[in-house]
């Protein structure tokens, strides 16, 4: 039997959440009426990963953080991150609150990913010439001129800004990933022009940008987001973006038409529905065509009027697809792959367990129609409590959203076989789980 926490260190931690405490990199959760003893835990197993979500900090001056290479305050109520400015070896920050005082980056030169709501007042953040990975909410300064010298970026997340432009980021030829979300001084975005021979994944969602043409010129774009713009028309552009494996469209009017979709050949995912993607147009054809190709059409034959924007092919699949049963179309949706590229602890491998257990969920209810509703719940649990083993064996898997998804497929596979899940009050695997 593995040890626990208490066994290691003693009475009293058993309550202090150390996670892989027997690994090389093990994680503490400091909450607040339990600092004391984090802090001796953090001495006792050398931690330098710790997560606090305490409203005060004043506590991370303790000379055993002086260590910490990776630190993440999830706090909103954070006024004050004064009591880090010693921690010069911080690799990774994160950081969330209005913080009131002036906060110099130039304390955090290490820094490779730093995750933030921007301080109203701080300096010095072009001194952070080591950042890789960027995640920035309220960045309220109207161009990016300030990470001109931060040239080894890969990946860029802004949210709610008031950039107007995007100059600044011609520097950045690293830059694999750029997400800008909720930027509705945002008017050009040319610069991108420059970011051809290496931007990979691009987000834009509500903008006001009049043009966005300068997205044909990214012809390794694999992944392309576009939702809430105003006045998109012409899209025909990103059949230049030979490269791209991912489309989202979402909240968009007006899209003159589709039948860019048809000179793009390397799509994995495909992500536009009508109901929120308006065409003038009218036709839908390009779209059903190219999700029939990729053997994903089901994703819209759900769809009323999907019928009449369906070549014979389409309309093949259309009448095998409405003879299936409830449970086939619930296999064939599901899959855990939910993080792109498989990054721990999600990789393809952790991912297939799941799947396992979905699969052969579906599988034994379809053997016998004939099943009780006891025998039918008894099914259902068993695949949840080996879902218990599978996150019990595998550090932070199921987590909010995972277990979110998870819950609604199993209150779907619960319905398609009759049993009321009103009956129970979280959704029929609240009975049973503990992710």
């Amino acid at each position: 039997m593995s040890k626990t926490l208490k066994d290691i260190l003693g009475k009293g931690f058993e309550y202090i959440r150390v996670e892989g405490f027997n690994t090389k990199n093990p994680k503490i959760f400091i909450e607040d009426g339990k600092i004391k003893k984090c802090i001796q835990a953090v001495k006792a197993l050398d931690i330098q990963i710790v997560y606090c979500s305490t409203d005060n900090i004043d506590y991370l001056t303790d000379p055993a953080f002086l260590q910490t290479k990776k630190l993440s305050l999830s706090s909103y109520n954070l006024k004050s991150i004064s009591p880090i400015f010693q921690l010069k070896k911080l690799t990774n920050l994160s950081f969330n609150g209005e913080i009131q005082e002036e906060v110099d980056f130039s304390n955090f030169k290490k820094l490779t990913t730093l995750y933030c709501d921007m301080p109203k007042h701080y300096t010095n953040l072009s001194a952070l010439t080591k950042l890789k990975d960027v995640t920035i909410t309220n960045y309220l300064k109207s161009d990016l001129s300030e990470f001109t010298p931060l040239v080894q970026i890969k990946k860029l997340s802004l949210y709610n800004t008031e950039i107007e432009k995007l100059n600044g980021i011609t520097n950045l030829n690293k830059l694999t990933s750029l997400k800008i979300h909720h930027a509705l001084k945002l008017k050009s975005i040319k610069e991108l022009e420059t970011l051809k021979d290496s931007l990979t994944h691009l987000e834009i969602h509500f903008s006001n940008i009049s043009d966005l043409s300068p997205i044909g010129t990214l012809v390794h774009l694999k992944k392309l987001s576009l939702r809430a713009l105003k006045d998109v028309g012409d899209l025909s552009f990103i059949s230049n973006c030979t490269a791209l494996q991912e489309l989202g469209l979402n909240q968009l009017k007006d899209v003159d038409s589709l039948d860019f979709l048809s000179g793009l050949t390397n799509f994995k995912s495909l992500q536009i529905y009508p109901w929120a993607v308006s065409v003038k147009d009218g036709s839908y054809l390009p779209l059903t065509q190219k999700l029939n190709e990729m053997g994903k059409l089901f994703q819209l034959l759900q769809w009323e009027e999907v019928y009449k924007h369906l070549d014979d092919d389409g309309k093949k699949e259309y009448h095998e697809f409405h003879d299936i049963s409830k449970l086939d179309f619930i296999k064939r949706e599901f899959h855990f792959h939910v993080y792109e590229n498989f990054s721990p602890p999600y990789t393809k491998e952790n991912c297939d367990l799941v799947d396992q257990v979905i699969y052969g969920l579906i599988d034994n209810l379809e053997k016998d129609p004939d099943l009780s509703k006891k025998e039918k719940v008894d099914l259902i649990k068993e695949s949840v409590l080996k879902l218990n083993e599978i996150d019990e064996q595998i550090t932070g898997f199921i987590e909010t959203g995972e277990r979110e998804y998870l819950c609604d497929v199993l209150d779907e596979i619960a319905l398609a076989v009759d049993i009321n899940i009103e009956e129970y009050e979280d959704g029929i695997a609240s009975e049973w789980r503990e992710w």
